[in-house]
């Protein structure tokens, strides 16, 4: 049986596919496919637990892909290019 915190990590998970499912369908619609995403992570997140889903992306072999993932909806949302947004952040922590 799944206690309460469970069942929510679930019906958010499916929530997350449901979202995700429309936005492919409407077209890649930004706004359903970022919903998708946040509801996903959150569902898995609560259902598993924190420090596992933190060990599952953190994978050797999925570090690649986690770490460029940030790269593209930043600069697409920010509209800027990855090479600005690096080096403005590089000269951000430079500053501290």
């Amino acid at each position: 049986m799944l206690d309460d915190k469970r069942k929510i990590g679930v019906g958010l998970t499916a929530l997350g596919m449901l979202f995700l499912f429309l936005g492919m369908l409407f077209f890649f619609d930004r706004g359903l496919l970022a919903m998708g995403n946040i509801l996903f992570l959150a569902g898995v997140t609560m259902t598993i637990g924190f420090q596992s889903t933190i060990k599952f992306f953190m994978r050797p072999k999925k570090l690649q892909g986690n770490r460029i993932f940030p790269r593209r909806p930043c600069s697409r949302h920010l509209g800027l290019d990855t090479h600005r947004l690096y080096s403005r952040s590089i000269r951000f922590l430079a500053s501290i």
